[in-house]
């Protein structure tokens, strides 16, 4: 795992009707990290001040255990981070039978973080996207997660969650 402190722990998510056994293989967290670093689209979820949902599309990077991504201050998922700071990120997989799901608070990286500058060369490389060009008072959020719950192409027979300490 990348830098985290801790392994999360891996359970089975209660989803009842869905036939998900209690027993049986669970999916390696390395599973979800490929997934996560190899995305080239993510999905984010945040919540407009009057608690209806917005979904919309961004390019990330998974580094260090966080899902990490930039925007325009005034845009609109940045405005409702500032209010509610819970979100979810969802890559984008090319294969539609698998799923991975990321649950977290996200929290804005100072100008002289380490990791904004991994981002820049990771966006860099991942979208040919020169990140440095833009005005660095720009927000970059960091998500950590809280939760993830993956399915692959089985869906119910390895579906796993991890919870963060």
């Amino acid at each position: 795992m990348n830098s985290m402190t801790q392994e999360p722990v891996a359970d089975r998510p209660f989803m009842p009707g869905y036939g998900v056994p209690m027993e049986g293989e669970l999916l390696p967290f390395s599973w979800v990290e490929k997934r996560l670093a190899d995305a080239r689209v993510y999905w984010l979820a945040t919540t407009r001040p009057g608690g209806q949902p917005h979904l919309t599309p961004v390019w990330a990077a998974w580094l260090n255990g966080q899902v990490l991504f930039s925007c325009a201050r005034n845009a609109r998922k940045a405005r409702n981070l500032a209010e509610n700071p819970r979100c979810s990120v969802a890559p984008q997989l090319a294969h539609d039978a698998e799923a991975v799901i990321v649950e977290g608070v996200a929290h804005q990286l100072p100008l002289d973080d380490d990791l904004r500058a991994a981002l820049v060369k990771t966006l860099k490389d991942k979208y040919d996207y020169d990140m440095s060009a833009q005005d660095p008072e720009e927000p970059v959020f960091a998500v950590r997660p809280a939760k993830i719950l993956a399915l692959d192409e089985t869906f119910n027979q390895h579906a796993t969650r991890w919870t963060f300490p």
